[in-house]
């Protein structure tokens, strides 16, 4: 991944709390369920599915932001 794309991953990554980038490794990276991701992590499933929910749509929101930024 190079240019803008490389950018926005980064500064968006850069926004995330340590939670949500251990629920989004172990969820995505590491492809456990959202159950696995509660247990490894010490957190009630509600909890683990909330974040997810929340990472979705900001994630949705930033990239619908990003791609209006002409590239360089």
């Amino acid at each position: 991944m190079q240019g803008k794309d490389a950018t926005f991953v980064r500064r968006f990554a850069g926004t995330l709390t340590r939670f949500e980038r251990l629920v989004l490794a172990l969820h995505y990276v590491d492809e456990l369920s959202i159950h696995e991701v509660g247990a490894v992590l010490n957190a009630p499933t509600h909890e683990v599915e909330e974040t997810l929910r929340i990472l979705r749509e900001r994630t949705a929101q930033a990239a619908a932001q990003w791609q209006a930024v002409p590239s360089v």
